[in-house]
């Protein structure tokens, strides 16, 4: 019988075999190239070595195939993806920036960025509210597996809601709603680094408590929005990019999550609840979302479920790729917001876009 070192062997020797088997091939195609010879002036002025280098570059369909067979040997051995993936269990991802403490790129002092946004537009007559997203491994840390550590800064979310306290900023604490509900519904995506339909929802409904709450919110248009499940999709995570191609048969890639698919049914409405045609005339929109891909990918329908949490229209100016600063500077400076009549902003921020190290 086997042992496991026995079974680990094999599966290591099976692996090294397809690298090497890759690599020849990959070898014989290089050598098989024809290169020009070239002459002694494409010597002098560097135009040898730049077509040399486009006939290598070129000839090296085999750097693909190596990639891949040396990506599948660190997952088949060791369940480790591409930089950017934490493989956890039972298919579950998480982005390596969750256990970043700076991502880099960000303000260097959340305080004044943030004190700036929220004096700029109370000068417009608009309240700042901010929905602090928590991150995916501080929900679901349980599912990381004995091989990563603990979940990375578990302070920082209270650190957070403390910063906007002292900002005088309303905020919700999505993270204790999250890690209330997080057994009896799959609030993020396994492979993704997002929250999926059941968490956007969650999150709108506790966002419109808070802004409910708020006295600029007396007083503001109304509508109906009711959402219905009109099917379900498959959604290939963003994470799954960051594996191989192809799993092993001991260790397979993670499965596609899947979705259900929202339609939101909206009717019109002034602040008593009246019906009102929103085909004629020009009708004011009290709320503005500001943020990042959890607000901007319809595939979640956040939009949608603050609409119907909140009974009022929402303007969507968030931005996929962009963080959440840049989107709210755009709005701040493009006049959309006076435009249309904007009363309170949500502004949504992922956990990982404040520095922890500015919030010690």
């Amino acid at each position: 019988m086997r042992t496991s070192s026995s079974r680990d062997r094999y599966k290591l020797l099976g692996l090294v075999a397809l690298l090497v088997a890759g690599l020849a091939a990959g070898g014989a195609t290089l050598v098989n190239t024809r290169v020009e010879r070239p002459t002694r002036q494409e010597f002098v002025n560097g135009q040898a070595a730049d077509r040399l280098r486009i006939a290598f570059d070129g000839a090296l369909p085999f750097k693909e195939i190596a990639a891949q067979l040396v990506a599948g040997l660190r997952y088949g051995l060791f369940g480790e993806g591409f930089k950017g993936v934490l493989v956890g269990e039972n298919g579950w991802l998480f982005s390596s920036e969750e256990f970043e403490a700076d991502l880099g790129f960000l303000p260097e002092d959340p305080r004044v960025e943030i004190g700036r946004v929220r004096d700029r537009l109370a000068a417009l007559g608009i309240v700042l509210v901010i929905a602090p997203v928590p991150a995916k491994v501080r929900i679901y840390g349980n599912e990381l597996g004995e091989r990563w550590r603990d979940v990375p800064f578990p302070w920082r979310y209270a650190a957070i809601l403390d910063l906007l306290d002292d900002l005088d900023v309303a905020a919700p604490d999505l993270a204790s709603a999250f890690i209330a509900q997080a057994d009896a519904f799959p609030l993020f995506l396994r492979t993704d680094t997002h929250w999926g339909p059941a968490g956007a929802r969650l999150a709108a409904r506790e966002i419109a408590d808070t802004v409910i709450a708020l006295p600029q919110a007396s007083g503001l248009s109304r509508l109906s929005c009711t959402a219905r499940v009109e099917g379900i999709a498959t959604y290939p995570g963003d994470l799954l990019a960051f594996l191989p191609r192809h799993g092993v048969p001991w260790r397979p890639l993670p499965r596609a999550d899947t979705l259900d698919v929202y339609k939101f049914d909206t009717v019109g409405g002034d602040e008593d609840g009246n019906e009102a045609d929103l085909l004629f005339g020009a009708q004011e929109i009290p709320v503005a979302l500001v943020g990042t891909s959890y607000s901007a990918e319809s595939s979640w329908g956040f939009d949608g479920f603050l609409k119907e949490a909140l009974g009022m229209d929402v303007l969507n100016l968030a931005e996929e790729g962009e963080g959440p600063f840049q989107p709210m500077n755009t709005a701040l400076e493009s006049g959309v917001l006076e435009e249309n009549g904007i009363r309170v902003v949500i502004w949504e921020i992922p956990e990982r876009y404040l520095p922890a190290g500015s919030l010690l």
